[in-house]
Formats: structure tokens, C-alpha cells, sequence
């Protein structure tokens, strides 16, 4: 049976990696989860998580 991390690894075409460094693949895959916690999910699926740019006026 695939272990998570494996299954991830696979998906982004990492086998070699994965074979060869799977504790770094791991200790990767740990520090995405950890950043990607980092950020909230907003409510509305449309909202941009930052204001949109604007041109400074002259």
C-alpha cells in the first residue's frame, strides 16, 4: 500500500526522487503542508487573497 507521501511524490513526477531521497521528499512535502497552513482559505472561492494593483494617478 502507497504511504501519502509517496502518492504526492508520484503525481508531481518525483519516482526518482522519491526512490532515491525519500526522507527529503518527505521533510519537502512536510514544509508545503506547513506553509500551506499558513494561509487561509477566504470564504468567497472568487475572492484574491491580496487587493488588486493600481496605478498610481499623475
Amino acid at each position: 500500500m502507497m504511504h501519502n507521501a509517496e502518492i504526492l511524490a508520484r503525481a508531481a513526477g518525483l519516482d526518482r526522487a522519491w526512490r532515491d531521497h525519500q526522507a527529503d521528499v518527505e521533510e519537502a512535502i512536510a514544509a508545503v503542508a506547513k506553509l500551506r497552513a499558513g494561509f487561509p482559505r477566504p470564504r468567497d472561492a472568487a475572492a484574491e487573497p491580496m487587493p488588486a494593483y493600481q496605478v498610481p494617478s499623475k
